[in-house]
Protein backbone atom coordinates (compact mmCIF):
# COMPACT_ATOMS: atom_id res chain seq x y z
CA UNK A 1 0.00 0.00 0.00
CA UNK A 2 1.43 3.40 -0.95
CA UNK A 3 2.20 5.82 1.79
CA UNK A 4 -0.18 8.98 1.35
CA UNK A 5 2.23 11.36 2.98
CA UNK A 6 5.40 10.42 0.99
CA UNK A 7 6.02 13.49 -1.51
CA UNK A 8 5.61 13.09 -5.18
CA UNK A 9 9.03 13.30 -7.19
CA UNK A 10 8.64 16.17 -9.15
CA UNK A 11 10.42 16.10 -12.79
CA UNK A 12 13.59 18.45 -13.14
CA UNK A 13 12.76 21.62 -14.90
CA UNK A 14 13.87 21.20 -18.32
CA UNK A 15 15.00 24.75 -20.82
CA UNK A 16 14.79 24.52 -24.69
CA UNK A 17 18.32 25.68 -26.51
CA UNK A 18 18.88 26.12 -30.10
CA UNK A 19 21.71 25.18 -31.91
CA UNK A 20 22.63 26.50 -35.03
CA UNK A 21 25.06 25.38 -37.82
CA UNK A 22 26.30 26.51 -40.92
CA UNK A 23 27.46 24.54 -44.47
CA UNK A 24 28.51 25.56 -47.69
CA UNK A 25 26.58 25.11 -50.49
CA UNK A 26 29.66 24.68 -52.46
CA UNK A 27 29.68 20.99 -52.27
CA UNK A 28 33.27 18.86 -52.90
CA UNK A 29 33.81 17.45 -56.31
CA UNK A 30 33.19 13.56 -56.53
CA UNK A 31 36.01 11.69 -58.43
CA UNK A 32 35.15 10.31 -61.58
CA UNK A 33 33.02 6.60 -61.10
CA UNK A 34 35.56 3.90 -63.34
CA UNK A 35 34.62 0.34 -63.68
CA UNK A 36 36.80 -2.27 -61.79
CA UNK A 37 38.32 -4.01 -64.88
CA UNK A 38 38.74 -1.05 -66.41
CA UNK A 39 40.87 0.33 -63.69
CA UNK A 40 42.80 -2.87 -63.48
CA UNK A 41 43.91 -2.19 -67.64
CA UNK A 42 45.19 0.87 -66.70
CA UNK A 43 47.14 -0.56 -63.72
CA UNK A 44 48.68 -3.04 -65.87
CA UNK A 45 49.30 -0.42 -68.77
CA UNK A 46 50.50 2.75 -66.51
CA UNK A 47 53.39 -0.22 -64.85
CA UNK A 48 54.05 -1.39 -68.07
CA UNK A 49 54.99 2.29 -69.03
CA UNK A 50 57.15 3.17 -66.19
CA UNK A 51 58.87 -0.72 -65.89
CA UNK A 52 62.31 0.88 -67.20
CA UNK A 53 62.17 3.41 -64.52
CA UNK A 54 62.48 0.31 -61.94
CA UNK A 55 64.58 -1.37 -63.86
CA UNK A 56 67.24 1.02 -64.26
CA UNK A 57 66.91 2.00 -60.63
CA UNK A 58 67.34 -1.69 -60.18
CA UNK A 59 70.48 -2.07 -61.66
CA UNK A 60 72.71 0.81 -62.08
CA UNK A 61 71.38 3.04 -58.28
CA UNK A 62 72.48 1.42 -55.40
CA UNK A 63 70.05 1.51 -52.55
CA UNK A 64 70.96 4.08 -49.39
CA UNK A 65 71.78 2.67 -46.28
CA UNK A 66 72.10 5.88 -44.47
CA UNK A 67 75.13 8.55 -44.04
CA UNK A 68 78.06 6.42 -42.54
CA UNK A 69 77.49 4.15 -45.90
CA UNK A 70 77.33 7.66 -48.01
CA UNK A 71 80.20 8.56 -46.45
CA UNK A 72 82.77 5.45 -46.92
CA UNK A 73 80.88 5.75 -50.67
CA UNK A 74 82.09 8.86 -51.00
CA UNK A 75 85.86 7.71 -50.30
CA UNK A 76 85.52 4.56 -52.33
CA UNK A 77 84.74 6.89 -55.41
CA UNK A 78 87.77 9.14 -54.39
CA UNK A 79 90.08 6.11 -54.24
CA UNK A 80 88.35 5.21 -58.04
CA UNK A 81 88.90 8.50 -59.26
CA UNK A 82 92.53 8.82 -58.26
CA UNK A 83 93.56 5.05 -59.70
CA UNK A 84 91.91 6.51 -63.45
CA UNK A 85 89.14 4.02 -63.33
CA UNK A 86 85.46 4.97 -64.52
CA UNK A 87 81.83 3.50 -64.38
CA UNK A 88 79.59 4.27 -67.21
CA UNK A 89 76.17 4.51 -65.96
CA UNK A 90 73.84 4.57 -68.66
CA UNK A 91 71.14 7.45 -68.76
CA UNK A 92 67.76 7.51 -66.97
CA UNK A 93 65.22 6.12 -69.10
CA UNK A 94 63.21 9.03 -71.21
CA UNK A 95 59.87 8.90 -69.31
CA UNK A 96 61.54 9.40 -66.05
CA UNK A 97 61.15 12.98 -67.38
CA UNK A 98 57.49 13.12 -67.70
CA UNK A 99 56.32 11.62 -64.84
CA UNK A 100 55.72 12.28 -61.04
CA UNK A 101 55.77 10.31 -58.24
CA UNK A 102 54.05 11.22 -54.81
CA UNK A 103 52.14 14.24 -52.98
CA UNK A 104 54.51 16.98 -53.41
CA UNK A 105 55.74 16.75 -56.99
CA UNK A 106 52.52 16.22 -58.46
CA UNK A 107 50.89 19.44 -56.47
CA UNK A 108 54.31 20.93 -57.29
CA UNK A 109 54.07 20.46 -61.13
CA UNK A 110 50.39 21.48 -60.98
CA UNK A 111 50.90 24.88 -59.54
CA UNK A 112 54.22 25.42 -61.48
CA UNK A 113 52.01 24.90 -64.55
CA UNK A 114 49.28 27.34 -63.68
CA UNK A 115 52.06 30.05 -62.77
CA UNK A 116 54.19 29.15 -66.46
CA UNK A 117 50.37 29.61 -68.48
CA UNK A 118 49.44 33.08 -66.82
CA UNK A 119 50.74 34.98 -69.86
CA UNK A 120 51.74 38.37 -67.10
CA UNK A 121 53.94 34.88 -65.05
CA UNK A 122 55.85 33.54 -68.07
CA UNK A 123 59.27 33.74 -68.56
CA UNK A 124 61.13 32.76 -71.16
CA UNK A 125 63.00 29.60 -71.22
CA UNK A 126 66.89 29.21 -70.99
CA UNK A 127 68.03 27.62 -73.66
CA UNK A 128 71.25 26.94 -72.04
CA UNK A 129 69.36 23.91 -69.83
CA UNK A 130 67.74 21.82 -71.97
CA UNK A 131 66.35 19.22 -69.48
CA UNK A 132 62.77 18.83 -68.71
CA UNK A 133 61.86 20.43 -65.27
CA UNK A 134 58.76 20.60 -63.12
CA UNK A 135 57.47 23.87 -64.36
CA UNK A 136 57.81 22.49 -68.25
CA UNK A 137 55.61 19.53 -66.98
CA UNK A 138 51.86 19.79 -68.34
CA UNK A 139 50.52 16.79 -66.54
CA UNK A 140 47.89 14.84 -68.85
CA UNK A 141 47.01 12.04 -66.29
CA UNK A 142 47.31 11.76 -62.43
CA UNK A 143 47.10 8.02 -60.57
CA UNK A 144 45.86 8.07 -57.46
CA UNK A 145 45.82 4.85 -55.03
CA UNK A 146 43.14 6.38 -52.55
CA UNK A 147 43.24 3.28 -50.29
CA UNK A 148 46.60 3.85 -49.50
CA UNK A 149 47.37 7.73 -49.17
CA UNK A 150 45.90 9.86 -46.59
CA UNK A 151 42.48 11.37 -47.33
CA UNK A 152 43.94 14.93 -46.35
CA UNK A 153 46.39 14.53 -49.38
CA UNK A 154 44.08 13.66 -52.52
CA UNK A 155 40.69 15.14 -51.57
CA UNK A 156 41.69 18.58 -53.06
CA UNK A 157 42.84 17.06 -56.56
CA UNK A 158 39.22 17.05 -58.03
CA UNK A 159 39.16 20.92 -57.78
CA UNK A 160 42.90 21.72 -58.32
CA UNK A 161 42.48 19.21 -61.45
CA UNK A 162 39.77 21.02 -63.09
CA UNK A 163 40.98 24.77 -62.50
CA UNK A 164 44.34 23.77 -64.32
CA UNK A 165 44.35 26.28 -67.09
CA UNK A 166 44.97 24.95 -70.60
CA UNK A 167 47.06 26.73 -73.43
CA UNK A 168 44.99 25.43 -76.23
CA UNK A 169 40.88 25.27 -75.18
CA UNK A 170 40.83 22.43 -77.64
CA UNK A 171 43.36 20.24 -75.63
CA UNK A 172 42.07 17.35 -73.50
CA UNK A 173 41.63 18.07 -69.70
CA UNK A 174 43.84 16.48 -67.40
CA UNK A 175 41.88 12.90 -66.32
CA UNK A 176 42.29 11.51 -62.77
CA UNK A 177 42.25 8.18 -62.53
CA UNK A 178 41.03 6.19 -58.73
CA UNK A 179 43.29 2.91 -58.93
CA UNK A 180 42.14 0.00 -57.39
CA UNK A 181 42.86 -1.20 -53.90
CA UNK A 182 46.49 -2.31 -53.30
CA UNK A 183 47.93 -0.70 -57.04
CA UNK A 184 50.86 1.45 -54.73
CA UNK A 185 52.71 -2.26 -54.06
CA UNK A 186 52.33 -2.34 -58.10
CA UNK A 187 53.41 1.41 -58.84
CA UNK A 188 56.22 0.87 -56.12
CA UNK A 189 57.58 -1.79 -58.01
CA UNK A 190 57.40 -0.16 -61.67
CA UNK A 191 59.68 2.56 -59.88
CA UNK A 192 61.47 0.61 -58.03
CA UNK A 193 60.98 2.90 -54.71
CA UNK A 194 59.20 2.05 -51.57
CA UNK A 195 56.01 4.47 -52.05
CA UNK A 196 54.01 5.38 -55.01
CA UNK A 197 50.45 6.16 -54.03
CA UNK A 198 50.19 9.20 -56.71
CA UNK A 199 51.89 9.34 -59.76
CA UNK A 200 51.28 12.06 -62.96
CA UNK A 201 51.89 11.38 -66.31
CA UNK A 202 52.06 14.64 -68.70
CA UNK A 203 51.23 14.76 -72.38
CA UNK A 204 53.68 13.77 -74.80
CA UNK A 205 55.64 10.82 -72.50
CA UNK A 206 57.19 8.30 -74.58
CA UNK A 207 55.23 4.87 -74.50
CA UNK A 208 52.28 6.13 -72.65
CA UNK A 209 50.33 6.54 -76.43
CA UNK A 210 48.17 3.13 -75.38
CA UNK A 211 47.85 4.39 -71.46
CA UNK A 212 46.19 7.81 -72.45
CA UNK A 213 44.31 6.57 -75.15
CA UNK A 214 42.66 4.19 -72.90
CA UNK A 215 42.31 6.69 -70.17
CA UNK A 216 40.56 9.22 -72.20
CA UNK A 217 38.54 7.01 -73.98
CA UNK A 218 37.17 5.58 -70.12
CA UNK A 219 37.81 8.11 -67.54
CA UNK A 220 35.60 11.00 -67.90
CA UNK A 221 36.81 14.90 -67.16
CA UNK A 222 35.60 16.73 -64.12
CA UNK A 223 32.84 18.16 -63.67
CA UNK A 224 32.17 21.07 -61.09
CA UNK A 225 28.63 22.01 -61.90
CA UNK A 226 28.62 24.91 -58.82
CA UNK A 227 32.25 26.59 -60.30
CA UNK A 228 30.45 27.27 -63.95
CA UNK A 229 27.38 28.40 -61.87
CA UNK A 230 29.85 31.17 -60.16
CA UNK A 231 31.33 32.03 -63.00
CA UNK A 232 27.88 33.10 -64.61
CA UNK A 233 27.25 34.96 -61.13
CA UNK A 234 24.92 33.04 -59.43
CA UNK A 235 24.40 33.64 -56.30
CA UNK A 236 24.21 30.60 -53.22
CA UNK A 237 23.02 31.25 -49.96
CA UNK A 238 24.83 29.77 -47.25
CA UNK A 239 23.02 26.56 -45.73
CA UNK A 240 21.61 27.05 -41.90
CA UNK A 241 20.56 24.34 -40.28
CA UNK A 242 18.72 25.07 -36.31
CA UNK A 243 18.23 22.52 -33.84
CA UNK A 244 16.39 22.72 -30.76
CA UNK A 245 17.07 20.22 -28.08
CA UNK A 246 15.86 20.37 -24.03
CA UNK A 247 18.55 20.16 -21.33
CA UNK A 248 18.04 20.58 -17.61
CA UNK A 249 17.84 23.79 -16.14
CA UNK A 250 20.64 25.46 -14.58
CA UNK A 251 19.79 25.46 -10.39
CA UNK A 252 19.62 28.07 -8.92
CA UNK A 253 22.19 29.29 -6.27
CA UNK A 254 19.95 28.54 -3.02
CA UNK A 255 19.44 25.11 -4.45
CA UNK A 256 23.22 24.51 -4.90
CA UNK A 257 23.90 25.40 -1.27
CA UNK A 258 21.35 22.96 -0.48
CA UNK A 259 22.53 19.87 -2.25
CA UNK A 260 26.15 21.16 -0.81
CA UNK A 261 24.80 20.68 2.92
CA UNK A 262 23.11 17.83 2.58
CA UNK A 263 26.35 15.87 1.06
CA UNK A 264 28.29 17.26 4.34
CA UNK A 265 25.40 15.75 6.12
CA UNK A 266 25.72 12.44 4.46
CA UNK A 267 29.51 12.52 4.74
CA UNK A 268 29.42 13.21 8.30
CA UNK A 269 27.10 10.41 9.28
CA UNK A 270 29.55 7.88 7.48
Amino acid sequence: MENPKAPTKVPPKTITKSFTTLDTPLKAPSWPSLPLEHATTILELLCSVVAPIGEHRRRHVVPSKGKRSRKRKRASAKDTSDAGQTVNTPPVPDIHSFTTVGFNSTIRCLQNHMNFVQPHRKQPPDEKDSRVSESDLDLAAIFVDRASVADLLWEKLPLLVHTQPRQNPSMEPIRLVSLPRGSEARLSDGFGIPRAGIVGIARGAPGAEQLMSFVRAHADPIEIPWLRDLKLGNYFPAVVDVKTVEVPAPKSKKAKEAEQAATRVQAAEK
